[in-house]
Formats: structure tokens, sequence, C-alpha cells
């Protein structure tokens, strides 16, 4: 780890609300095209993972930390940040521990313990509530892997060969495309770690899984068919990879369920938008790294119209009887689900009625 003062942000005038969420990052007086949540550049450091970029947004009721992860291609490689609004959340300092962790000192919000993850392999945070610390999991095996794809596809009769390696490439690398902050590796590792408790539900798992990995494999925020195309590219695919006909239009229905836009038919595509939909059911720091990570996917979208579309979705969502399909989940992460999209509808509208 090695302090630098190689980059700057893009300054913003004006009043404050009018600012972007996003600020352009400079390398060496040079643009990028990397955009960064925040108004400030706090602290920059070189690692043999690339570099480690601290920002955030110094401007009343939105006091949050972000951690950046910039490849040396200049690849924005993972987002992560601290804070909750309207509450005290400065960074006060970091302490690194070795080359990968270092400890981040929030005034108000205790000692945060972050490691850098190679690209491509999934973080699965578990969070200790009496400490306040961020840890990998050490007891869940990656699911995005590509040993994982293979016996996937193994369980639909397709062998091992270097074109099935080069499309586990392919998908897993439009989850790394840099317009993404939401629909990333991370949301896809999130699904499968969540999808091992209820895939035995399942009767056709396999097709559960690729439809997983295919989910979002296609995502801009400007068009309306992305589940279309991705799961066209699956049944696709899966028909050039020598799955039946019947198998790979079971998968194209299930991702087309990825919609929400109705209730899931059948148990296959309960378990997987279960999964899909599992980041509403997690704990509150992570809810709220979400909803900032989708905002940032649609920083296009002026500020007004993004609280009155995003309020939509969530009253959508709260009006129906269950957030969740399978009995299980309703039981493990309804209650929290339902916590997590009222308090944020709550937010929303109070923006909306103040004017902000």
């Amino acid at each position: 780890m090695k302090p630098i003062r190689r980059f700057t942000l893009e300054t913003h005038e004006g009043p404050y609300e009018k600012w972007p969420l996003r600020s352009r990052l400079f390398l060496e007086g040079q643009p990028t095209s990397i955009a960064l949540p925040g108004y400030r550049l706090l602290h920059q450091f070189e690692t043999s993972e690339g570099y480690i970029l601290v920002t955030d947004y110094d401007c009343p009721y939105e006091e949050i930390t972000n951690f950046a992860l910039v490849s040396k291609q200049l690849r924005l490689q993972s987002c992560r940040w601290l804070g909750w609004m309207y509450e005290t959340f400065l960074l006060e300092r970091i302490e690194w521990q070795d080359e990968r962790t270092f400890i981040a000192v929030i005034g108000g919000g205790g000692r945060w313990r972050l490691t850098i993850r190679s690209w491509g392999i999934p973080y699965n945070p578990a969070t200790s509530e009496a400490s306040g610390v961020r840890r990998p999991s050490e007891d869940v095996k990656p699911m995005t892997e590509v040993g994982q794809w293979i016996e996937t596809w193994r369980e639909l009769g397709v062998s091992d060969s270097p074109e099935l390696r080069r499309l586990h490439g392919d998908v897993l690398g439009r989850y790394s495309e840099p317009h993404r902050q939401y629909h990333t590796s991370q949301h896809l590792a999130e699904c499968f770690e969540k999808v091992q408790d209820i895939i035995h539900l399942a009767e056709h798992p396999a097709e559960v899984n690729v439809g997983l990995w295919f989910h979002d494999a296609i995502y801009d925020t400007q068009r309306q068919d992305n589940e279309e195309r991705s799961a066209a590219w699956a049944r696709s695919a899966a028909r050039e990879s020598g799955v039946s006909a019947e198998s790979a239009q079971r998968i194209y229905d299930l991702i087309m369920f990825t919609r929400h836009a109705a209730v899931p038919i059948g148990v296959d595509a309960q378990v997987l938008v279960d999964a899909d939909l599992s980041i509403l059911g997690a704990q509150p720091a992570r809810f709220q790294e979400y909803e900032a990570q989708v905002r940032n996917e649609y920083g296009w979208v002026p500020e007004a119209m993004f609280r009155s579309s995003r309020a939509r979705i969530l009253k959508e969502l709260l009006s129906r009887p269950h957030v969740y399909c399978t009995a299980h989940f309703r039981e493990r992460y309804e209650a929290q689900a339902r916590r997590n999209l009222q308090q944020s509808l709550a937010y929303l509208e109070c923006l909306g009625a103040t004017g902000v």
C-alpha cells in the first residue's frame, strides 16, 4: 500500500442540491471514463490490486464515505459505502492492516474492516452486529467460479469445453461493465449465496442456476428489454451447447419472470425470483448500499423523476400480499424486506415534501 496524489475529482458549481450524484475522476489532470460517488477525494492509495480511492459527499444529511477499487487499467472494479442519511458518519482515518486489508475509523460509526478482493471472486459480506465490522465469509464457496458453471451445465448434459469456458468469461464479463453499480458480480454472488437455501425446492435446479447466471447478463438502464435480451441469449447459448429446446425455453421463461411484472408461475420461477429479490431483505447497511448503487446506475435520470419512479416501484412491492414466494424466504426475510422498503419510501417522500 502506498499513498499517492495522482487523482482528482471534478468540481461542481451552483447549489449542491443540483450537483450530480457522481463526479468524474481525473488522473494527473486528464479525464477518465470513471465517475465516483461523492464530491471530495479524501484519500488515494496504490496497491497490488489497483487503486483505493476514498470519497464523500460533504453536504448536509449526506455524510457518506465511499470506497472504490479502480484497476491499473482504469476500470471501476467495485464500490462500497458506509453511512446513513441523517446521521453523522464521517471518516476519521484509515488504518492499513496489510496490503489487502484496512480499518475505516468512522466518527459515530465505529471501526469497519474492509478487504480488497481480486475481481471475479465474489465478496460475500458477513456482518458482526457486536462490533460493526464487515469481514469476508469463510464458509460460503464462491458460486460464480468456472467450476460451478461447468457443473451446472453438466447437469443439463453439456460437457466441459473451451467454448463453454469462453461463454463463462463472456457472461461474467458483462457483470463487470463499468456502467454497472448494483447489477454486478456482487449481485450475482449474493443471488447464488441465497438460492442455496431453496434450490432443493426446484423441479429443474440446473435451469434455475443457468437462469440466475444470465438474468442480468444484458443490462442497460436506458432500455426496456434487458430481460428479454438476456433470456434470448441464454436460450440461444443453451441450444448451441446441445440443451433440448424444451429446457432452453424454460430457461428463457424463467429469466422473463425477473421483470417482476407478474407473479411467478411454477416453483422454479419462484425460487429464481426470490433469489433475485433477496437484496430487499438484507440488513439495513447493505440495503442502503444497494439503494445508492441503483441510484448511481440511473445517474442520468433527473432527481425528481427518479424519486417519483422509485417510490412507485417501492409502493408496488409493498402492496403485494408477500414480497417473497417461498415459505423459507417469507419466514427469514419478509419482515426485514418490508422494513427496508417502508424506510426507503418514507425517505423518498420526505425529500419530495421538502423539495430537496
